[in-house]
């Protein structure tokens, strides 16, 4: 069992501090710029959120104004940063504009409080080019009056509930964070922003096409986490929040550029055990299973999860179990960390785990299942 750091907490309550909700800086609506033989005037990107931003340039130079676009570049984990480009319509001209709007409903939707920076590219007909200067947004729903509250790893906005209902999630987030590293020897490589709307439905207005029973996402390449969460829920609240900061940092630690993912089991294993102890329901639903007999294949547990309930709840707790496995019995924290180096630095998840523990799939869905058959948690 697991014991909770009464340490962490303490010291975690005395350095939560509130600061004012100010995600980005306010810039003027028209900014009027001379680039050396080009006048540009920058409006700022109206954002409405979480449908579209639109970007919009105005220029005038003595010739014709031939060639403008648009280039971005989000704020994110990434082993390559990618700059986007963009070529909106325009009319060639010496005084000309050209607007383009990002439709998220097209593209898919960007998390709460997702930054990017951007800048304009013009040329004339003589060959001569500038770019403006850099500026940043910060892409926030404004629909809300957010409140922040910080720890050392966590900037927390919320915006529904008291003070003492946003430390308590911090203190869950921290907690989750220090298990992840006791456990796998796993930090963030950045500070985690929490977004937590005051219901699920509130969360799933925030996204682009949701599924009906998201309650809580882990967006891994920005650092965010958006949740819902109502007052009445502050107990599933706490869980939801160390489970998707468990999903963030885990793939954070196994980011890799060949196009290799966690399987299933492990991926929901690590988030559901910085959880804590599996819940009464989920162990009942694992128990069953063990004594009857009918624990799903390791290699079944590697792919999408059952979509009916009973399914989809015992696949959860087997994850939970599985991990708990190799973290308890196979070599702790060390091996862990060693398999999800493994998988980052390129191996498959069944070559990685023949690398790390010397077993095939096969193998630990065989020692596994003994183990718990013969009484283990």
């Amino acid at each position: 069992m697991r014991a909770k750091s009464v340490v962490l907490v303490m010291l975690l309550l005395l350095s939560v501090a509130f600061v004012p909700c100010a995600r980005s800086e306010k810039t003027p609506e028209k900014e009027k710029i001379d680039l050396g033989g080009f006048t540009v005037t920058l409006s700022s990107p109206r954002v409405d959120f979480p449908d579209s931003i639109e970007f919009e340039v105005e220029a005038e130079s003595d010739t014709d104004i031939v060639d403008i676009t648009l280039q971005y570049r989000m704020d994110k984990v990434a082993l390559i940063p990618v700059t986007s480009v963009v070529f909106p319509a325009f009319e060639p001209g010496r005084k000309t504009a050209a607007v383009w709007k990002w439709d998220m409903e097209q593209t898919g939707g960007l998390p709460p409080g997702a930054d990017l920076s951007y800048w304009w590219s013009i040329e004339d007909a003589d060959g001569d080019n500038v770019d403006t200067p850099v500026r940043t947004l910060s892409y926030d729903d404004g629909r809300h009056e957010w409140k922040t509250i910080s720890s050392a790893d966590l900037n927390l906005y919320w915006y529904k509930g008291d003070s003492q209902f946003a430390r308590q999630l911090v203190t869950a987030g921290e907690e989750a964070l220090e298990l992840l590293e006791e456990d796998i020897g796993a930090r963030p490589e950045r500070t985690i922003e929490v977004y937590v709307y005051g219901s699920t439905s509130a969360l799933q207005s925030s996204l682009i096409y949701p599924q009906e029973w998201t309650g809580g996402l882990a967006f891994t390449e920005y650092g965010i986490v958006a949740l819902g969460i109502s007052t009445q829920q502050l107990s599933w609240g706490q869980s939801a929040m160390a489970h998707e900061i468990a999903h963030l940092v885990v793939h954070q630690v196994t980011m890799n550029g060949y196009g290799i993912v966690l399987p299933n089991w492990l991926d929901e294993g690590l988030a559901m055990y910085a959880e804590g102890e599996l819940s009464s329901d989920l162990a009942s639903a694992l128990n069953s299973a063990v004594k009857g007999n009918k624990l799903d294949s390791v290699q079944s547990l590697s792919s999408s999860f059952p979509a009916d309930t009973a399914g989809a709840r015992l696949a959860y707790a087997e994850s939970y179990s599985l991990v708990a496995f190799l973290l308890e019995k196979k070599g702790g924290k060390d091996s862990m960390l060693e398999l999800l180096r493994a998988i980052r630095n390129g191996s498959g998840h069944e070559e990685a785990l023949q690398e790390v523990y010397g077993l095939s799939l096969s193998q630990l869905d065989s020692q596994w299942k003994q183990y718990l058959m013969t009484g283990g948690a």
